[in-house]
């Protein structure tokens, strides 16, 4: 169990993302002192408790930091590269539509959905079909109707993830796939407060581990997970000073070892010569070391066929 005053987050948002909450808003988003970090016995997803994610206008908070937003995600090339041509696709929670902006010309249909008024409005200004309205009827007029549906960066908001789920699923045609992307907290360039990765803003925090389970849960097989590559210039910036750190803990020895064993490593390993080959190869990343994001490709099951 680990817990993190909800003070602290407001203050690393602001140093850390240029993210400046207003204190009305900052007030309705804080349920109690702190937000305590648990982990559920049977899956092993951690969950922060109380599970209070953000409102509308901590959002409209966020969006206003150049920092916050990113137009390009790792996992959109790769879904990108999965989807058959002529196949119909959903992205829920789509923002300014730039998944679907990119695929569109790929594919036979897509659609967003977002919960956002003036994000949709923005989205469909760039001639997208954007939908913005309640999950539930927009699952009900469109069961069955699409081969593909995508999730990016959206279950780690929700206090509730198996309902939203089963409810996405129903849109989906049977044998259709379910894209699902998530941060992995299992990453390596990740800090000890990270206050994106708390309340408001996330409320749990995923594993490979809990990407498997969450197919038995729903009643879903998962084809493929994947890994975002480490970013290999951070990589070779941060790993020495970890690896010195580590060193200078030693008792007696720990500062020479950490002072002469980063400028080995810096001098031979970590060269900047050999970067471009690192990542070309994706040395790290077969070792271990991935970057933010992992994505999973779940297939939806075909009814059963009755008995003759």
């Amino acid at each position: 169990m680990w817990s993190v005053p909800y003070r602290i987050i407001w203050e690393r948002l602001a140093a850390d993302w240029e993210v400046f909450i207003p204190e009305d808003v900052a007030r309705h988003n804080t349920p109690g002192e702190v937000a305590t970090l648990l982990s559920c016995a049977g899956c092993g997803l951690e969950y922060f408790d109380p599970p209070q994610g953000g409102d509308a206008d901590f959002y409209l908070a966020l969006a206003a930091s150049p920092r916050y937003y990113n137009a390009w995600k790792w996992e959109f090339g790769w879904v990108a590269e999965r989807l058959p041509p002529g196949s119909s696709v959903l992205d829920v929670g789509c923002g300014r539509g730039d998944f679907l902006a990119h695929v569109a010309p790929r594919v036979g249909k897509t659609v967003g959905l977002e919960p956002d008024v003036a994000t949709a409005a923005a989205a469909a200004a760039r001639g997208l079909a954007v939908v913005s309205g309640d999950l539930v009827s927009f699952a009900r007029s469109n069961e069955g109707a699409f081969d593909a549906v995508c999730l990016f960066h959206v279950v780690e908001h929700l206090p509730e993830i198996r309902p939203f789920l089963r409810l996405l699923l129903s849109c989906l045609k049977p044998g259709g796939s379910l894209y699902l992307s998530v941060p992995n907290r299992s990453r390596y360039l990740k800090g000890v407060i990270e206050p994106l990765d708390c309340p408001p803003h996330h409320v749990s925090r995923w594993a490979p581990a809990q990407m498997a389970s969450l197919a038995s849960l729903v009643g879903i097989t998962l084809a493929e997970l994947a890994f975002e590559p480490v970013d290999v210039p951070i990589l070779r910036e941060e790993m020495p000073v970890r690896f010195r750190r580590r060193l200078e803990e030693i008792p007696a020895v720990g500062a020479f070892l950490g002072r002469w064993s980063t400028r080995i490593l810096w001098r031979t390993l970590f060269r900047k010569s050999l970067c471009p080959i690192y990542a070309r190869t994706r040395l790290f990343d077969r070792l271990g070391y991935h970057g933010l994001s992992m994505v999973g490709r779940y297939v939806s099951p075909f009814p059963e066929r009755g008995g003759g």
